[in-house]
């Protein structure tokens, strides 16, 4: 408990002003440290708050930025779909399919429970294969996919978020965030996609467009979550940008 006034001293002047007056000067000043350590803690509350404000929007704002990469690029332009060929009759194709695969899945040909004859030859003559199938089909697009894929892409911002704000620590500025985490996502990109060349024997044409696709989207869903992470002022002006 805090005595705000001392009283011993009122009758210096008929009136009590000065002594009064000294005392509260004094008593607030012996709360003074408490009352800076409550202001400093909710200041720093308050930029907590706002923090995961801004990581949240950051987060809606990197999910828009790549639906609209995505829409504008599979849907409005030929150039997925130029990487892509075509059987001669589909619905023959999918007959055979449904023929030679017993359920949905992915599939390697040749498969590892073949023959190491089998294995052999089709190796050195053809044909190798990986296969994708849905037996019972999938929409192209439905609500369900379109909230899931806005939930990937909210998740997704959200830990593109955390990790620039770990990158605060070390720099600001806006391009030095760009340039590493947009990076890291395009190494992380095309690793899986050249792998799969390597190793699979996956035709690189639709695994380059791949890399160009996811690279382009990554890259802005980094430079939109740079804008919302870090901090509103830096130490200096010339660590903004």
């Amino acid at each position: 408990m805090v005595d705000f006034l001392i009283l011993s001293d009122l009758t210096v002047d008929p009136f009590g002003q000065r002594s009064l007056r000294g005392s509260i000067i004094g008593g607030l000043a012996s709360v003074s440290s408490p009352v800076c350590a409550v202001g400093s803690f909710k200041e720093k509350l308050i930029w907590h708050e706002g923090k995961r404000m801004r990581l949240i929007l950051g987060a809606v704002c990197v999910a828009l930025v790549a639906w609209i990469w995505s829409l504008g690029f599979y849907v409005f332009t030929d150039i997925p779909y130029s990487t892509m060929s075509q059987t001669r009759d589909d619905v023959a194709a999918a007959e055979a399919l449904l023929e030679h695969f017993p359920e949905s899945g992915t599939y390697i040909l040749p498969g590892r429970d073949s023959g190491d004859d089998i294995r052999k030859n089709m190796r050195a003559l053809g044909p190798v294969a990986t296969v994708y199938i849905q037996r019972n089909g999938a929409p192209e697009a439905s609500p369900v996919m379109i909230a899931i894929g806005w939930f990937n892409s909210i998740v997704i911002g959200l830990l593109i978020g955390a990790a620039m704000l770990m990158l605060n620590k070390f720099t600001v500025k806006y391009w030095d965030h760009v340039a590493i985490c947009g990076t890291m996502g395009i190494a992380y990109t095309a690793y899986p996609r050249f792998a799969d060349i390597i190793w699979s024997a996956f035709p690189p044409g639709y695994q380059f467009m791949m890399i160009f696709s996811d690279g382009v989207s990554f890259t802005l869903m980094v430079m939109v979550m740079a804008l919302f992470t870090r901090p509103k002022k830096s130490v200096g002006a010339s660590n903004t940008f």
